[in-house]
């Protein structure tokens, strides 16, 4: 006799506003789905068809109007279960059997279809059905009572291609207003039966149908048979939470139905509406917390990448001042976009203030942004959020944006002139002036500006006039700065010449302010 763990699960739940109601099996509308697969490739059963015929047979006597499938492969038990729950949506009792192959993995409870390629835990949740998806029917019916009735193996047929192996199904505690039975206890062994059914299901078709018996009792009618015939060594047993009664049979065949009143039908739809809502609120919440949960874990995975990048960044007193770090220039840009897509462009990087400013142009776009320099990271705020840049020793800026799904690296082309380290101090470095009329008479004087180059003004020959022109164009006729490019550059003030003459090629001699009663000279700032 080849025997097999069987788990038989009745999960009844009944409508907890109305106590005491008894349901009529020739008023109530009943509704059954019986499932019974025995023609597996693997591990065949004898019994699981003949169950559900004779389960089947039985229900209809019994009220049922009864969908039967016998050796359904997946799509058929999907889709009887999807328009089981269709009408179900009518109201009145809704029963479900199924018999046959089932397992656990991970803690939820399939059953095994016909044709079901089962090599590893893997493939069940996609070959197998999840019992869950016969109770989540039943809920969103909101029905007055449902039953679930689960004749199901437990040993599980597949477990030499498995990792690891959990002898049966789940366990599952019964809810409130619900009753889970089982043919014996989780993890001992329950015979197949050497007749036409299963020993479990033997006896409950023998005490189904006895008048008068309640769902309890009749279950205590065939644990008691069921430990008879096999002299203890199956013992079904059940966990209940009912608050309500329901027969199979009434004591004269016929249930009597205590019927509701108008005022409590009122009553009981509005419970259900309030019911319905409050499953919603529910869901909604659960959703809210699971996107706060993302985004935190969002968070930490950020944050723990900042860690990393800081733990390779030099102690206090090591890190050169961050006028050593050489900027501002150009560079060409390769970025991966959220979605995968790749992009390239150029970007023109330039003091700002007290940080930096950026300018992309990706395609026909320009972008703009700005942020400021903390030790070798360079944090950058535009449109589109925040971009983390991480300057490595061969001045490429290596960058992640859209909380790390987008990344984007900025390679050098050409940077503007930065004095090395110590050569200028932070303190010395003034904001570009313009012209330099407030210095005019501070002759000998030697000033530090920051400057972005600026390709106008009028020249003459190497000499250009600053009453009509900028600094930043001095830098640009000198060679010390491209047009668009940052950096820091050297003035001197010299007194003026009596008449005109050309100065240096590289360090333009500017002159100006009248009859050229003084002029500069710009240099490289070392």
């Amino acid at each position: 006799m080849r025997t097999c763990i069987r788990f038989i699960g009745i999960t009844v739940l009944l409508s907890l506003f109305i106590p005491n109601i008894s349901f009529s099996q020739n008023q109530e509308n009943r509704i059954a789905l019986v499932i019974g697969n025995g023609n597996y490739s693997v591990s065949p059963l004898r019994n699981p068809v003949n169950d559900a015929s004779d389960i089947a047979a039985v229900l209809q006597k019994l009220g049922f109007y009864v969908i039967v499938k016998t050796d359904a492969d997946q799509r058929a038990m999907e889709n009887s279960i999807r328009d089981f729950g269709k009408k179900l949506r009518s109201g009145g009792v809704g029963l479900f059997y199924f018999a046959g192959h089932g397992m656990q993995v991970k803690g939820r409870n399939y059953l095994i279809p016909i044709g079901a390629d089962i090599e590893s835990e893997s493939d069940v949740k996609y070959e197998a059905v999840d019992a869950g998806r016969v109770l989540g029917k039943m809920e969103d019916a909101d029905n007055d009572l449902n039953i679930v009735i689960l004749d199901a193996c437990r040993d599980n047929p597949f477990a030499r291609s498995f990792r690891s192996s959990s002898r049966g199904l789940a366990r599952m505690d019964a809810p409130k207003g619900s009753i889970i039975a089982y043919a014996t206890a989780p993890g001992m062994v329950a015979a197949d039966g050497e007749g036409r059914n299963g020993v479990y299901t033997k006896h409950l078709l023998r005490h189904i149908t006895t008048p008068g018996l309640t769902v309890e009792k009749v279950l205590k009618q065939v644990r008691v048979g069921v430990i008879n015939e096999t002299s203890e060594k199956q013992i079904p047993w059940e966990s209940s939470s009912l608050v309500g009664e329901f027969h199979f049979a009434s004591k004269r065949g016929i249930v009597v139905v205590k019927r509701p009143t108008a005022e409590t039908q009122d009553s009981t739809e509005l419970e259900k509406e309030r019911r319905r809502l409050e499953r919603e609120r529910q869901e909604l919440e659960k959703l809210k917390m699971e996107i706060e949960r993302e985004k935190l874990e969002t968070e930490r995975r950020l944050l723990e990448k900042e860690k990393k990048k800081l733990a390779h960044i030099p102690k206090a007193g090591t890190v050169s001042p961050p006028i050593s770090i050489r900027l501002e220039g150009e560079y060409h840009v390769n970025g991966t976009n959220p979605n995968g897509s790749r992009y390239q462009g150029k970007a023109v990087i330039q003091r700002h203030e007290n940080g930096y400013k950026i300018t992309w142009k990706i395609g026909k776009q320009t972008f703009y942004g700005s942020g400021t320099l903390s030790a070798n990271t360079l944090n950058i705020n535009w449109s589109g959020g925040l971009v983390v840049y991480t300057i490595t020793e061969n001045g490429v800026l290596k960058g992640i944006w859209a909380s790390g799904k987008g990344t984007e690296d900025l390679i050098p082309i050409k940077l503007a002139y930065i004095p090395k380290a110590g050569r200028v101090s932070t303190s010395q470095v003034l904001p570009d002036p313009g012209n330099l009329t407030m210095y005019r008479k501070n002759y000998g004087a030697t000033y530090y500006f920051s400057v972005t180059g600026k390709g106008s003004g009028y020249l003459f020959g190497t000499d250009i006039y600053t009453d009509d022109s900028e600094l930043a164009a001095a830098s640009v006729h000198a060679g010390i700065l491209a047009p668009g490019q940052s950096g820091i550059v050297k003035v001197t003030i010299r007194p003026g010449q009596s008449s005109y003459r050309a100065s240096w090629k590289n360090g333009v001699r500017s002159r100006s302010w009248g009859k050229w009663d003084s002029s500069y000279s710009v240099a490289p700032a070392n």
